[in-house]
């Protein structure tokens, strides 16, 4: 039987099934308590051609996952930032790698934010900065990263990262800053 999504901006939505706590599919895409509500995921929903930024900061309330459907369809975006949600959790959505406008992602300050980082980004050719720090992320920073040669300013600190740091990383000639700090990466720069 269908339930409502309590906290979905349409409160006629029904959840067609769970998919973890405080996340549904639903009639209109993913349910998310929280995210869902913020203006600016809104007016991405409402008008993905229209949408070239999505920032969302400081919202404690922000609960769950970051509905991969709904992202992979913001195809237009050029910039996400969300930082200071220390309820929204995680992977980072493959779909992520399918939003080749984008030129800076920042996720910081997020700390039940987990996963790995996404081969995927390596096919957003116009990234210029990726952000990652103060979250959960596991893993290694992915060699395809190498490929990114618009990347001007990566940091991916106060995470659970480790592992070796990939020598592709010696590609990004246009790489002004690195900070790989609190993590438990090694190798030489």
């Amino acid at each position: 039987p269908s339930t409502v999504c309590q906290m979905c901006t349409r409160p006629t939505e029904a959840c067609l099934a769970a998919d973890g706590p405080g996340f549904c599919t639903g009639l209109h895409g993913p349910c998310l308590p929280g995210l869902a509500r913020e203006s600016a995921w809104e007016r991405c929903v409402q008008d993905p051609a229209g949408c070239s930024e999505l920032r969302v900061h400081e919202r404690p309330g922000v609960r769950g996952p970051i509905p991969p459907v709904q992202l992979g369809g913001f195809v237009h975006l050029t910039a996400i930032s969300l930082r200071g949600m220390p309820y929204l959790g995680g992977p980072l959505p493959t779909q992520t790698g399918q939003l080749t406008r984008l030129v800076s992602l920042e996720l910081s300050g997020l700390p039940l934010f987990g996963g790995t980082l996404p081969t995927e980004l390596a096919a957003i050719q116009n990234l210029t900065v990726l952000h990652v720090s103060n979250t959960s992320l596991s893993g290694t920073i992915p060699t395809e990263y190498g490929r990114l040669v618009r990347l001007e300013w990566v940091e991916v600190s106060s995470s659970k990262l480790g592992g070796t740091m990939p020598t592709e990383l010696g590609l990004l000639t246009r790489l002004e800053r690195l900070v790989l700090s609190s993590n438990h990466i090694d190798g030489t720069i």
